[in-house]
């Protein structure tokens, strides 16, 4: 499944969806990740425009996660979820994120783009 929402509800990750692709664009609710806990099949993540996200926490429960793209998160700092993860390709833009704020195991992965795609 795939799933692009604007207008969060937490439904949208009922594990028996069985998601894999999620597409959030434009949300100005979700400050947090934690809803992901139900979408532990999850491979690809963008998250772009969403003004209030601060954290990465809940991502740590997408064990397959292989592609995150992050663009246009002005107050995205917290990323510890990250820590545990191995994410083969995680693309960047329009955070106040430095390459020195992800985990050593995970900044050779990482594209900065100028412009989200």
């Amino acid at each position: 499944y795939e799933i692009s929402t604007r207008d969060w509800s937490s439904d949208v990750c009922s594990s028996d969806l069985n998601l894999e692709v999620l597409n959030l664009r434009g949300n100005k609710n979700i400050t947090d990740l934690s809803f992901l806990k139900e979408a532990p099949g999850l491979s690809y993540l963008s998250v772009r425009d969403c003004d209030s996200l601060m954290s990465l926490e809940g991502l740590q429960h997408c064990k397959k996660l292989k592609k995150l793209n992050i663009a246009d998160t002005p107050k995205l700092s917290e990323i510890d979820a990250l820590q545990e993860m191995m994410i083969d390709e995680i693309y960047i833009n329009g955070s106040l994120l430095k390459k020195s704020d992800f985990p050593a195991h995970l900044q050779d992965s990482i594209d900065w783009q100028t412009k989200p795609e």
